[in-house]
């Protein structure tokens, strides 16, 4: 592990060319009953504020409640008013790389772990604001067992686990080093490659792989149960590729497959899938890469060509056909832009909605009268506006 000091020269500054969209600031009602249910006006700031590259993989939000984008060309923080950008430089005093596959802020730490698609882990401490390193040792028995990082999950307790391509990993602090979760260590591991992951109510955790399914993990019996799909019966997993798992309500978790969305009851067992629904755009079946449950009940999923939502409560109807989904179709938002995948959503402690696509502006949509603003300010970062 190395600790490096960040130079706020070199990474802090304001962008001084003006090229195209950087967010589309959308406003709609905040009540329950008309939400998305009127014309959905929006206006655009440009490049020049700040973020880095509009293929936005991961958004997170710090205990001093400064926002972070995780994109293909580094990291963005933006305080409210500005943005601070971290690159890979010649000096190799920032990340490790600029792509940047996942981004997770501990606020019981005040840390942001950052995951490197091929270059390891990057560690900010919002204390000293430095940056500490992570890779692969072959000589080091504790080391990142991989340097190909899929996903982070903080837990509720802290700790940090991460999916990766040779399996899942702990972060053990005493140790400054990490405990390693594979099919060498754990009787039944079914798939090293770990595509994603979120923890249980119990603190389980929910593990997404590439070809095999849906597993959960005991941290506390190191035990593991996977759910695979089966060609013959209902109530299986719809595909075996789990791209993005979020724990709903009680006893349930929503799972983005490559064959649509479908919620898991453990209690149960049992898992319910979305067919097709309706003929004009049943794209909820096909493959879902995000699923997002919000603090109003809001499921929110990603897909290639758009971003569907819908309110929890009409679940069992949507299921059976009885109503239909919600979409917001990415591409008529963004003129010009052709199919945007939407590859996050996130919702900030103000409650405002933010989207996150690869090629696209990040979208806010705010649903609180308390929303982050791009423009001049004079609050502390860690008020940003109201």
């Amino acid at each position: 592990m190395s600790r490096l000091k960040t130079s706020r020269s070199n990474y802090e500054y304001m962008i001084t060319k003006e090229k195209n969209l950087l967010f589309l600031l959308l406003s709609l009602s905040v009540s329950m009953e008309c939400a998305f249910s009127q014309q959905i006006p929006f206006e655009s700031l440009t490049m020049r504020d700040g973020l880095s590259s509009y293929y936005v993989t991961d958004i997170t939000q710090d205990k001093s409640g400064f926002l972070w984008f995780a994109t293909k060309h580094g990291v963005s923080r933006f305080n409210g008013s500005k943005f601070t950008l971290y690159y890979k430089d010649t000096s190799g005093e920032a990340l490790n790389s600029n792509e940047i596959s996942a981004i997770k802020a501990d606020t019981i730490h005040n840390k942001v772990w950052i995951a490197h698609r091929w270059n390891g882990i990057n560690v900010f401490d919002g204390v000293s604001e430095t940056f500490s390193s992570y890779k692969h040792d072959k000589n080091k028995h504790n080391s990142l067992i991989s340097n190909e990082i899929l996903d982070i999950c903080i837990s509720s307790t802290g700790d940090v686990w991460m999916a990766t391509a040779k399996g899942l990993q702990l972060y053990d602090a005493a140790n400054d080093g990490f405990t390693h979760f594979n099919n060498t260590t754990v009787k039944g591991f079914p798939d090293d490659v770990v595509l994603t992951l979120s923890e249980g109510p119990n603190g389980e955790i929910y593990l997404g792989h590439l070809q095999h399914g849906f597993s959960i993990f005991n941290p506390f019996t190191q035990e593991i149960k996977n759910y695979k799909h089966a060609t013959t019966g209902k109530n299986t997993l719809p595909d075996n590729t789990v791209n993005a798992i979020h724990a709903g309500p009680p006893s349930k978790v929503w799972l983005a497959t490559n064959s649509g969305l479908s919620q898991f009851d453990w209690a149960t067992e049992k898992f319910q899938n979305f067919r097709d629904i309706g003929d004009i755009h049943p794209t909820i079946k096909k493959r879902v890469l995000h699923v997002f449950q919000d603090k109003n009940g809001r499921v929110w999923a990603g897909t290639e060509s758009d971003l569907c939502y819908f309110d929890i409560h009409d679940f069992e109807e949507i299921v059976a056909e009885k109503k239909d989904v919600n979409h917001m179709f990415i591409q008529d938002i963004y003129q010009g832009i052709s199919n945007p995948t939407v590859l996050v959503v996130f919702e900030d402690a103000f409650g405002n909605i933010w989207i996150g696509s690869n090629g696209a502006a990040p979208v806010l949509l705010p649903t609180n009268p308390r929303f982050l603003t791009a423009g001049p300010s004079t609050k502390s970062p860690a008020q940003l506006t109201d």
